[in-house]
């Protein structure tokens, strides 16, 4: 794709605002004018912020109330410690730092209401020094709009969101798929307007729902459920259908539909 592009592409600028009509203003003061802006840049986004307005708080990230631990250690090692049902081969608080530093009292203190094999586990695999390094996980609060005028967000811009699902790849996917096919319909100005509003309409229901059932998931999977805490069978049980509506998806049919309302709008 780079190589089709060729001149097209620059990776030295950012765009700080757009200006009417359609003009990109980057941060070293040059200008490109355009009939459409797709943001695709990411969870930090600026485009987001254009789109939907410094003030709107959903323009900006919020913790989602999570951070991780890492532990590098040898997988057998892990399942030794964590035992043969929590480690199986089978498929193969609020801060604005991306960081913290969290000491072993932190940690013991999050688990110490779990059973004493897995709180072992946690002493083995978290607490071989004072202090661990975590990172914290973020999200976007769900946004009112993906499309406003010639302005248009996907992927993390649109939709950042916590890693429960592992679907932030595939939402970014699925959005370029329906966005590329209803701009391919688009033969005039008017018509890529109504392409990214169509988009928009589409695309924000799905991908918010993911955001959404990717906290409660989280809530599941973390042992914070109160209807299954750390019940493995209660587990399989609640968390297995959580992906249906996600995997068993038509996204063919996804994108038609989106075709099909555009064609239908654009001539009443």
């Amino acid at each position: 794709m780079i190589d089709e592009a060729k001149d097209d592409v620059s990776w030295s600028e950012w765009i700080v605002r757009t200006a009417v009509p359609q003009r990109c203003v980057f941060t070293d003061g040059s200008t490109y004018e355009c009939d459409i802006v797709v943001g695709a840049d990411g969870i930090y986004s600026t485009v987001r912020k254009i789109l939907l307005g410094e003030e709107d708080p959903a323009a900006h990230l919020r913790n989602a109330g999570w951070w991780a631990v890492m532990a590098l250690k040898p997988y057998e090692e892990a399942r030794a410690c964590l035992g043969s049902e929590y480690a199986r081969d089978a498929d193969a608080e609020a801060s604005d730092s991306w960081q913290r530093v969290v000491s072993v009292e932190d940690i013991l203190k999050l688990y110490q209401d779990w059973p004493p094999y897995l709180k072992d586990a946690v002493v083995k695999l978290l607490c071989g020094q004072p202090e661990q390094p975590a990172i914290y996980f973020w999200e976007h609060p769900p946004a009112r709009t993906y499309a406003f005028g010639h302005i248009c967000i996907v992927g993390d811009a649109a939709h950042a969101t916590t890693p429960w699902h592992g679907s932030r790849g595939g939402m970014s996917i699925e959005d370029t798929l329906v966005l590329s096919a209803l701009l391919g319909h688009a033969g005039t100005r008017t018509e890529a307007l109504k392409a990214l509003e169509i988009y928009d309409r589409v695309r924000r229901p799905r991908t918010q729902r993911i955001v959404e059932s990717s906290s409660v998931t989280g809530t599941i999977l973390t042992g914070k459920g109160e209807e299954t805490e750390l019940d493995l069978d209660k587990l399989r049980k609640k968390l297995l259908p959580r992906w249906d509506f996600i995997l068993d998806f038509d996204n063919e049919k996804h994108r038609d539909k989106a075709i099909e309302m555009m064609t239908l709008e654009l001539k009443t």
